[in-house]
């Protein structure tokens, strides 16, 4: 999966550029006062009449300083670069120092030691004192993982480069435990390249661990959205096609999904809806119903009721 390790690695990047900071201030590089990073176009090529080369990197990041700037080119290797490679990078720095008239560095990203130990020689380019040796990171040259600044994505970091072994149940443990305070979106794509790069003889045990011991961050978490949703379209469907068939419908998926404690929220809406007061032992008694055919039951009713007392007759 060397091009979902690549692209995935590319966006992390892009989402915390902040990170090259960590990276490149491992290797001494000092960069201008008070520069904030931003993401620019990675297409470097010249578009003049006689020059149509086209050159697309991974990641082009423009740091905007108080007095000065500077652009760093990222690449992310997934193995020991080839020839051809090697002939484009050195193209890369010099069009970004001509497209943004700054210095400009390169950086690579290794997601394994061979692409690492490949990328760190000098790139001679023939001009006496004209050579490019890139900074390199990645692969064994990582910040820890976790941690209070961008845990989540050093963490996710490691996993893709290799150095985090989601074999081991322990190293599972802590990527879970990581990845939980990340936002949203990032959870999500997180959750999902936990799942592919655990290896396939430790993927249930990984499933069970999510279900279990991190079912209140991971799985509740789908729960309350996917709850959402169904309430908002049952709702939706109410306003278009009568209140009735529409909760139903709203209703049904949430069941569909597993959502047991959805169910009962939608019924309250339901009753609130249709302007029912709704007493506090009648909203305890809906939030302690285990049974999804009861609360399904109940909310038939609701779409057709006048008092509280006909939805809830035996």
């Amino acid at each position: 999966m060397p091009g979902l390790k690549h692209q995935s690695i590319v966006q992390i990047l892009r989402d915390e550029p902040q990170l090259l900071v960590m990276f490149l201030g491992r290797s001494g590089f000092r960069f201008p006062s008070g520069a904030i990073p931003v993401i620019v176009d990675s297409d470097l090529s010249h578009r003049g009449p006689r020059l149509l080369k086209e050159l697309r990197s991974d990641n082009v990041f423009l740091f905007q300083g108080m007095h000065e700037k500077v652009a760093v080119v990222v690449e992310v290797q997934t193995s020991r670069p080839n020839h051809k490679r090697k002939l484009t990078w050195p193209c890369y720095v010099t069009s970004a120092r001509e497209v943004h008239d700054c210095k400009a560095y390169l950086l690579v990203v290794a997601a394994s030691r061979d692409a690492l130990t490949g990328s760190e020689h000098v790139i001679e380019i023939g001009q006496p004192g004209f050579n490019l040796r890139p900074f390199v990171s990645g692969r064994d040259r990582l910040p820890p993982p976790g941690g209070p600044f961008f845990g989540p994505e050093l963490t996710m970091l490691h996993v893709l480069t290799g150095t985090l072994d989601l074999s081991v149940h322990e190293a599972r443990m802590f990527a879970l435990a990581s990845i939980a305070e990340a936002v949203p979106d990032r959870y999500r794509r997180y959750v999902h390249l936990i799942r592919i790069f655990t290896p396939r003889h430790a993927r249930q045990e990984l499933e069970q661990l999510m279900e279990d011991l991190f079912k209140d961050p991971f799985i509740d978490r789908f729960l309350e959205e996917g709850k959402q949703i169904g309430i908002e379209r049952g709702m939706e469907q109410g306003m278009e096609q009568g209140m009735e068939q529409g909760m139903q419908q709203g209703m049904q998926q949430g069941m569909e999904q597993g959502m047991q404690q959805g169910m009962g929220r939608v019924l309250l809406t339901l009753l609130a809806a249709r302007g029912l007061a709704i007493p506090n032992q009648v909203r305890t008694r809906i939030s302690e119903c285990t049974d999804p055919d009861l609360l399904d039951r109940w909310a038939t009713r609701a779409a057709t009721s006048t008092t509280i007392d006909e939805v809830f007759a035996s």
